[in-house]
């Protein structure tokens, strides 16, 4: 198989992965902001008869070695190398309900996100100024920054935007309301930090999942992501688009234990991200499920924890960032057994602090265990083997100094 040490684009990528060519997860760096690739324009190079011509080629000429390219690493496309992401939101800030979510969350060992709308909060009630439900909604209590304070440092929840009072985006005219978007979008995330001091708001969930050019604009000023897509799931290298019109599973009244488990199946098999929209429970919310369907879920997804990664909304959006724009490289390879490795971010991703997974191929004649250092830190890591190759999977900080490998 191939290493890929420098930048390709990703649609290349992921043929010569899907066509046993490529032997590690793309390298970090490749899908920067403006970058320079279009996976579409790679597509079309290969499906013109490229792939037969790398097979014929990788048939005659083997140029991957471990006794050469030992030392060579990429960050994992899912935290602790899984294979999906499953993120649970709790829209509106419905306080009883996410105190039950978060019940689920401590008995599971699963975590979730908490979307407050801000002038809820500090007039305890959901769903509009004026009181009045949308059709299938129950008005709802929606806490008060004390109670979102001693919930969140439970360490089970984290916050995400969802606006200062619900109201439509889309239906917003600068022209005719010129502060209105700020107040709505900035405005709410200053309160969020204000009220909830410590915390990081870096997604947005868009209220009624709209949202028109002026409120993305806005949005983008001080948010990593924002979620107004449609039914379903999201890439695992979401594009710059992507990242401002996530999507979304609906779990509602009308849904089964047994659907929701799908969306996690579904994840898992098609390497993907699924973000779960939920609202209330046992009567709270918008068309609400009972806390027994939640349970059922919540259990099954704690079950399946060995090919998922249970990120919280700030979570999956720091990691797949970082992992989009870090550059990881080997600074020293000293003989068969030790490694330096260097990861690092951009100035513009200096708020971002979370642990990346790296892999890291071997040396065929390793054995034993290994040491990993960085920042003071020691942990010890078990090599794994894939095919014919022995690789290191550890966690480590970008920006945080040197990664030192030594075998022990």
């Amino acid at each position: 198989p191939l290493l890929l040490s420098s930048a390709v684009p990703m649609g290349v990528a992921d043929l010569l992965r899907k066509s046993g060519l490529l032997y590690s997860e793309r390298p970090a760096g490749l899908l920067r902001k403006g970058g320079r690739f279009s996976p579409k324009n790679a597509d079309d190079t290969i499906n013109q008869g490229g792939r037969p011509i790398l097979k014929q080629f990788f048939k005659r000429f083997k140029p991957f070695n471990t006794k050469t390219n030992h030392g060579a690493t990429s960050v994992c496309p899912v935290r602790d190398n899984k294979k999906a992401i499953v993120t649970f939101i709790a829209d509106d800030g419905i306080y009883h309900s996410c105190v039950k979510y978060n019940e689920f969350f401590r008995q599971y060992g699963l975590k979730g996100t908490a979307a407050l709308i801000t002038d809820w909060v500090e007039k305890h009630y959901a769903y509009g100024d004026s009181g009045s439900p949308p059709d299938g909604a129950n008005g709802a209590y929606c806490g008060t920054w004390k109670e979102w304070r001693e919930l969140i440092d439970q360490g089970q929840m984290d916050i995400a935007n969802h606006s200062f009072n619900h109201r439509d985006f889309a239906g917003i005219d600068p022209a005719v309301e010129p502060d209105e978007l700020e107040k709505q979008i900035n405005g709410a995330r200053s309160t969020l930090l204000t009220k909830l001091k410590g915390i990081k708001v870096i997604g947005m969930v868009s209220p009624y999942n709209t949202k028109n050019a002026k409120a993305e604009a806005v949005i983008r000023q001080h948010h990593y992501a924002e979620r107004s897509g449609v039914e379903g799931d999201n890439p695992l290298d979401p594009d710059d688009t992507a990242w401002y019109a996530l999507n979304y599973r609906t779990a509602d009244s009308g849904k089964s234990a047994g659907v929701m488990n799908a969306w996690v199946d579904d994840a898992i098999a098609g390497g993907r991200w699924c973000i779960e929209m939920w609202h209330g429970v046992d009567g709270e919310g918008w068309y609400p499920p009972s806390g027994e369907t939640c349970g059922r879920h919540l259990a099954y997804l704690a079950g399946r924890l060995n090919d998922v990664w249970n990120a919280t909304y700030n979570e999956a959006i720091q990691y797949i960032h970082e992992r989009q724009n870090a550059t990881v490289s080997v600074q020293n390879k000293a003989g068969r057994t030790d490694y330096t490795i260097k990861l690092t971010l951009p100035p513009e991703y200096k708020q971002f602090s979370y642990p990346l997974t790296l892999k890291t191929l071997l040396h065929e004649d390793w054995t034993g265990k290994a040491t990993v250092i960085q920042d003071g830190k020691t942990r010890h890591a078990e090599p794994v083997i894939e095919g014919d190759n022995k690789y290191l999977i550890y966690n480590a900080v970008p920006n945080k100094g040197d990664i030192k490998i030594r075998r022990e």
